[in-house]
């Protein structure tokens, strides 16, 4: 159970992500409306690198996770490639976060 809502957590999150990446305008109009634009908007270089180092470390915990729930016989083995998705991202999030630091 707490397999699938972490999952569905890191869903979000990467639907979020791709949302900004495609619609940036409709994605500020989406958080004006929920009232977390100012949040948003008050981050700057390295607070949003601290941001995405989060989001990629739960990434990656998120598909671990899964991957345990999957070898465990929790979750099918269709669940692996999710898990698979969700390290990945979470690693190129995080490394990148790390990264941008370094400079």
């Amino acid at each position: 159970m707490l397999v699938t809502a972490v999952y569905v957590i890191n869903t979000i999150i990467a639907l979020c992500v791709a949302y900004a990446a495609i619609d940036p305008a409709g994605c500020r109009s989406t958080l004006e409306r929920l009232g977390l634009w100012p949040l948003i908007e008050r981050l700057d270089q390295q607070g949003m690198r601290r941001l995405l180092s989060f989001v990629g470390k739960l990434l990656v915990l998120a598909g671990l996770l899964l991957a345990v729930s999957v070898i465990l016989g929790h979750h099918g083995t269709a669940w692996l490639l999710p898990a698979g998705q969700s390290v990945f991202f979470g690693l190129v999030a995080w490394l990148g976060a790390e990264l941008g630091n370094k400079r």
